[in-house]
Order: C-alpha cells, then sequence, then structure tokens
C-alpha cells in the first residue's frame, strides 16, 4: 500500500524509504507492528505466569490452575514454571 502517508511493505518488510519523518507514518508503522506480531510480539519465546496473567486478563491462581492440571503445557524447574508462546497460542485456538 503505497501513499503520500502510507509506508510500502515488500517482502514482509518495510522499505527504508518509507520509514516517517511525520507523526501519522510512526503511529501507522507501531500499528503495522503491532498486527504482525499480534498480541504476543512484545514477548519472548518463553514467558512467566505473570505474564500469561496479562496475556490471558485471568487471575493468579487460574493461572497455576491451567499450569498444574497441564491445559497450557509448560516446564517446572524448581518452583518455577516456563511456558512456551507456541503452547499459548494452541491453548488459545483450541477455545
Amino acid at each position: 500500500m503505497v501513499g503520500k502517508n502510507r509506508f510500502r511493505i515488500k517482502n514482509g518488510r518495510l522499505n527504508d524509504w518509507s520509514k516517517s519523518q511525520s507523526p501519522l507514518m510512526e503511529w501507522e508503522w507501531l500499528l503495522y507492528k503491532r498486527r504482525r506480531h499480534g498480541m504476543f510480539g512484545k514477548y519472548s519465546d518463553i514467558i512467566t505466569p505473570a505474564q500469561l496473567q496479562k496475556i490471558l486478563g485471568i487471575g493468579r491462581n487460574n493461572v497455576y490452575k491451567l499450569l498444574s492440571e497441564q491445559i497450557i503445557k509448560s516446564k517446572k524447574i524448581g518452583r518455577k514454571y516456563f511456558i512456551p508462546k507456541s503452547n499459548v497460542i494452541k491453548f488459545l485456538e483450541s477455545k
């Protein structure tokens, strides 16, 4: 999509010449990044229960219930849970 206040995406990348100098284009770039990465864009491949709580918008007890019952597959090492982001996406797609 190319226009006066638009950026050009070619092969899934933003062309350098179209990086913004105007606030409108910076805003559009942020929207593009958010759409591209979805709701998990700012999280690493392994997330914590606190991050899972923010993603799902549920309480801490419910997060630990999902993890302990292996509804969302995770790995517990010592007292800490490590949750692959792909397992959270699978859980959301199954609902």
